[in-house]
């Protein structure tokens, strides 16, 4: 239908984005000057971060792919189709994170992911966590196979981020410059925290909702 397209496209065009902005921001092709003006809008159209979009795009399918595997656990056929696209992913995703690896050599982003023990701990587990989702999957192990993707999917983020801090944009341009005053960002906490209040028992009982089993009797 018209609506499934476009929840379809917007499923893929979000991260894809997401990758590519992350990417334009490690890419040290955005300097930000003195009056906070961009010398380059054209960033994120780089080929390295194209190359982290589709990255991005394809740890979102790989995760999909290895959750869903879990919750079709009463529909054999079903189970084997996810799995089966999980370890695809998974391939696709390892090839992928070489490639982008490859493709980073024109930054300063590749010193700071590697330059460091911590840095190479955090790849290092990253990787350990892939081969072990990919022989949880392969083994039919599909719960263990959800918890390895989690680590290895926080793993990722973790790696950017440390590798990224103190910077928000490479080269110039770090968290504590662009941050807003400080009594502004204790009134963010506050709103923050008290949405929390509401939010974590409406996503709680939503999740119990659509994970609920129903029978219906004939």
């Amino acid at each position: 239908t018209q609506w499934g397209r476009m929840f379809s496209a917007a499923s893929v065009l979000t991260p894809f984005f997401l990758g590519a902005c992350l990417a334009a921001l490690s890419g040290a092709q955005m300097n930000v000057g003195a009056t906070a003006s961009l010398s380059s809008s054209t960033a994120w159209l780089q080929p390295f971060a194209l190359l982290c979009g589709t990255f991005v795009t394809t740890l979102f399918c790989f995760l999909a792919a290895v959750y869903l595997a879990v919750e079709a656990r009463h529909d054999n056929e079903l189970k084997k189709d996810f799995r089966n696209r999980a370890l695809a992913a998974g391939v696709v995703l390892g090839a992928l994170s070489l490639m982008v690896r490859l493709g980073a050599h024109t930054s300063p982003f590749p010193r700071l992911l590697f330059g460091s023990w911590w840095s190479q701990a955090v790849q290092w587990g990253v990787a350990a966590s892939a081969a072990a989702t990919l022989t949880a999957l392969w083994l039919y192990r599909l719960r263990i196979a959800r918890v390895f993707a989690i680590v290895q999917a926080c793993g990722i983020v973790m790696g950017w981020g440390l590798a990224q801090y103190p910077h928000i944009i490479l080269p110039g341009l770090t968290l504590q410059e662009a941050a807003a005053p400080q009594a502004v960002l204790w009134w963010i906490l506050g709103a923050v925290l008290a949405g929390t209040v509401f939010l974590v028992p409406a996503l709680i009982l939503l999740l119990r909702i659509f994970k609920a089993h129903r029978s219906y009797g004939g």
